[in-house]
Protein backbone atom coordinates (compact mmCIF):
# COMPACT_ATOMS: atom_id res chain seq x y z
CA UNK A 1 0.00 0.00 0.00
CA UNK A 2 1.20 3.51 -0.99
CA UNK A 3 2.10 6.25 1.55
CA UNK A 4 -0.42 8.87 0.33
CA UNK A 5 0.30 11.06 3.14
CA UNK A 6 1.78 14.35 2.09
CA UNK A 7 5.67 14.64 3.11
CA UNK A 8 8.32 17.73 3.56
CA UNK A 9 11.70 17.53 3.57
CA UNK A 10 13.32 18.75 6.81
CA UNK A 11 16.32 20.96 6.07
CA UNK A 12 18.02 20.70 9.87
CA UNK A 13 17.65 16.74 10.19
CA UNK A 14 17.81 15.72 6.18
CA UNK A 15 14.83 13.76 6.35
CA UNK A 16 11.41 13.20 5.09
CA UNK A 17 8.73 13.98 7.48
CA UNK A 18 5.07 13.25 6.84
CA UNK A 19 2.52 16.19 7.55
CA UNK A 20 0.28 15.13 9.71
CA UNK A 21 -3.39 17.13 8.83
CA UNK A 22 -4.42 18.21 12.07
CA UNK A 23 -1.29 20.31 13.22
CA UNK A 24 -1.40 21.81 9.90
CA UNK A 25 -4.77 22.73 10.43
CA UNK A 26 -4.28 24.47 13.49
CA UNK A 27 -1.70 26.22 12.57
CA UNK A 28 -3.01 27.82 9.46
CA UNK A 29 -6.07 28.48 11.84
CA UNK A 30 -3.64 30.23 14.40
CA UNK A 31 -2.21 32.23 11.16
CA UNK A 32 -5.50 33.21 9.90
CA UNK A 33 -6.79 34.40 13.74
CA UNK A 34 -3.42 36.37 14.40
CA UNK A 35 -3.98 37.65 10.55
CA UNK A 36 -7.31 38.90 11.99
CA UNK A 37 -6.01 40.62 14.90
CA UNK A 38 -3.73 42.78 13.14
CA UNK A 39 -6.72 44.71 12.31
CA UNK A 40 -8.53 44.85 16.02
CA UNK A 41 -7.81 46.84 19.22
CA UNK A 42 -9.39 46.82 22.37
CA UNK A 43 -13.57 46.85 22.39
CA UNK A 44 -14.22 50.20 23.82
CA UNK A 45 -18.23 50.96 24.96
CA UNK A 46 -20.57 54.13 24.78
CA UNK A 47 -23.63 53.74 27.57
CA UNK A 48 -26.45 56.34 26.60
CA UNK A 49 -29.77 56.16 28.66
CA UNK A 50 -32.88 58.27 28.32
CA UNK A 51 -34.61 58.46 31.72
CA UNK A 52 -37.50 60.64 31.03
CA UNK A 53 -41.38 59.50 30.60
CA UNK A 54 -42.46 55.92 31.40
CA UNK A 55 -39.63 54.47 31.97
CA UNK A 56 -35.66 54.40 30.64
CA UNK A 57 -34.35 53.37 27.62
CA UNK A 58 -30.43 52.11 28.34
CA UNK A 59 -28.32 51.67 24.75
CA UNK A 60 -24.47 50.66 25.23
CA UNK A 61 -22.43 51.17 21.86
CA UNK A 62 -19.39 48.51 21.69
CA UNK A 63 -16.60 49.82 19.00
CA UNK A 64 -12.93 48.65 17.68
CA UNK A 65 -10.77 51.45 19.67
CA UNK A 66 -8.16 50.70 17.11
CA UNK A 67 -9.70 52.30 14.40
CA UNK A 68 -8.09 55.56 14.76
CA UNK A 69 -9.36 58.19 11.94
CA UNK A 70 -12.82 57.28 12.56
CA UNK A 71 -15.90 59.07 14.34
CA UNK A 72 -16.07 56.78 16.86
CA UNK A 73 -12.60 56.49 18.29
CA UNK A 74 -11.30 60.38 17.61
CA UNK A 75 -14.48 61.98 18.60
CA UNK A 76 -16.00 59.79 20.91
CA UNK A 77 -17.13 62.18 23.32
CA UNK A 78 -19.27 63.32 20.14
CA UNK A 79 -20.35 60.21 18.87
CA UNK A 80 -22.26 59.91 22.67
CA UNK A 81 -24.01 63.37 22.38
CA UNK A 82 -24.95 62.78 19.30
CA UNK A 83 -26.71 59.20 19.78
CA UNK A 84 -28.15 60.87 22.80
CA UNK A 85 -29.60 63.54 20.71
CA UNK A 86 -31.36 61.31 18.46
CA UNK A 87 -32.34 58.68 20.77
CA UNK A 88 -33.78 61.67 22.50
CA UNK A 89 -35.35 62.89 19.67
CA UNK A 90 -36.37 59.48 18.57
CA UNK A 91 -38.39 59.48 21.68
CA UNK A 92 -39.76 62.85 21.58
CA UNK A 93 -41.62 61.10 18.38
CA UNK A 94 -42.92 58.13 20.32
CA UNK A 95 -44.04 60.76 23.04
CA UNK A 96 -41.45 59.17 25.77
CA UNK A 97 -42.96 56.44 25.76
CA UNK A 98 -40.31 53.63 25.89
CA UNK A 99 -42.42 50.58 25.35
CA UNK A 100 -42.80 52.14 21.69
CA UNK A 101 -38.76 52.12 21.41
CA UNK A 102 -37.70 49.52 18.41
CA UNK A 103 -34.18 49.07 18.14
CA UNK A 104 -34.49 48.03 14.90
CA UNK A 105 -35.87 51.38 13.64
CA UNK A 106 -33.24 53.09 15.88
CA UNK A 107 -29.91 51.51 14.75
CA UNK A 108 -31.66 52.33 10.85
CA UNK A 109 -31.42 55.91 12.73
CA UNK A 110 -28.11 55.72 13.89
CA UNK A 111 -26.64 53.56 10.61
CA UNK A 112 -27.94 56.75 8.19
CA UNK A 113 -25.94 59.18 10.14
CA UNK A 114 -23.01 56.86 9.09
CA UNK A 115 -20.65 57.22 12.54
CA UNK A 116 -20.16 54.48 13.62
CA UNK A 117 -20.79 50.38 12.09
CA UNK A 118 -23.64 48.99 14.07
CA UNK A 119 -23.59 46.00 12.52
CA UNK A 120 -21.14 44.34 14.09
CA UNK A 121 -21.53 41.24 16.48
CA UNK A 122 -20.09 40.51 19.97
CA UNK A 123 -20.49 38.09 22.44
CA UNK A 124 -21.12 39.45 26.31
CA UNK A 125 -20.98 37.52 29.36
CA UNK A 126 -22.30 38.86 32.45
CA UNK A 127 -21.56 37.85 36.07
CA UNK A 128 -24.38 39.81 37.94
CA UNK A 129 -24.29 40.66 41.89
CA UNK A 130 -25.12 36.73 43.08
CA UNK A 131 -22.40 35.34 40.68
CA UNK A 132 -24.67 34.03 38.29
CA UNK A 133 -23.13 34.20 34.60
CA UNK A 134 -25.29 35.31 31.72
CA UNK A 135 -24.22 34.64 28.22
CA UNK A 136 -25.59 36.66 25.35
CA UNK A 137 -24.33 34.67 22.61
CA UNK A 138 -24.23 37.35 20.19
CA UNK A 139 -25.48 41.12 19.95
CA UNK A 140 -25.08 43.75 17.45
CA UNK A 141 -22.75 46.64 18.52
CA UNK A 142 -25.73 48.81 19.24
CA UNK A 143 -27.79 47.17 21.60
CA UNK A 144 -30.24 47.59 24.03
CA UNK A 145 -30.35 44.09 25.69
CA UNK A 146 -31.18 44.46 29.73
CA UNK A 147 -28.48 42.40 30.76
CA UNK A 148 -26.04 44.46 29.32
CA UNK A 149 -27.20 47.70 29.86
CA UNK A 150 -28.47 46.49 33.12
CA UNK A 151 -24.46 45.33 34.42
CA UNK A 152 -23.17 48.68 33.43
CA UNK A 153 -25.80 50.61 35.75
CA UNK A 154 -25.27 47.99 38.83
CA UNK A 155 -21.93 47.96 40.83
CA UNK A 156 -20.94 44.22 41.43
CA UNK A 157 -21.38 43.22 38.21
CA UNK A 158 -19.00 42.13 35.64
CA UNK A 159 -18.99 42.06 31.84
CA UNK A 160 -17.12 40.73 29.49
CA UNK A 161 -17.33 41.41 25.70
CA UNK A 162 -15.22 39.58 23.17
CA UNK A 163 -14.98 39.54 19.27
CA UNK A 164 -15.95 36.20 17.08
CA UNK A 165 -13.43 34.61 15.21
CA UNK A 166 -14.20 31.96 12.72
CA UNK A 167 -17.63 31.33 14.87
CA UNK A 168 -15.90 31.52 18.35
CA UNK A 169 -15.32 34.23 20.88
CA UNK A 170 -12.11 34.98 21.57
CA UNK A 171 -10.13 36.29 24.62
CA UNK A 172 -8.38 38.84 23.16
CA UNK A 173 -8.44 42.24 22.99
CA UNK A 174 -12.01 41.76 25.22
CA UNK A 175 -13.47 44.14 27.64
CA UNK A 176 -13.46 42.79 31.13
CA UNK A 177 -15.03 45.84 33.25
CA UNK A 178 -15.56 45.05 37.04
CA UNK A 179 -18.44 47.40 38.15
CA UNK A 180 -17.67 49.50 40.87
CA UNK A 181 -19.64 52.56 42.51
CA UNK A 182 -17.36 54.96 41.42
CA UNK A 183 -17.03 53.50 37.35
CA UNK A 184 -20.24 52.50 36.95
CA UNK A 185 -22.73 54.34 34.12
CA UNK A 186 -26.00 56.43 35.24
CA UNK A 187 -28.87 57.57 34.11
CA UNK A 188 -28.68 61.37 33.10
CA UNK A 189 -30.74 62.68 36.16
CA UNK A 190 -28.35 60.83 38.32
CA UNK A 191 -25.57 63.26 37.12
CA UNK A 192 -27.00 66.42 36.69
Amino acid sequence: MANLLPSVFNKETGQWETIIARPVAQEVFKIMKEDYLRSKGEIGYIFVSHDEGDMPVNLVLFYDTSKTGTEIVDNTERVKENIKFNLDQYLLTKNNNAKQFRISEFRQRIEDLHLVDIDSEFYVEVIDTEGQKHVIPSTKALTNNFEITNALLEAENEIKVKYFYNGNPIDDFMLDKKVTEENRDRYPSEVE
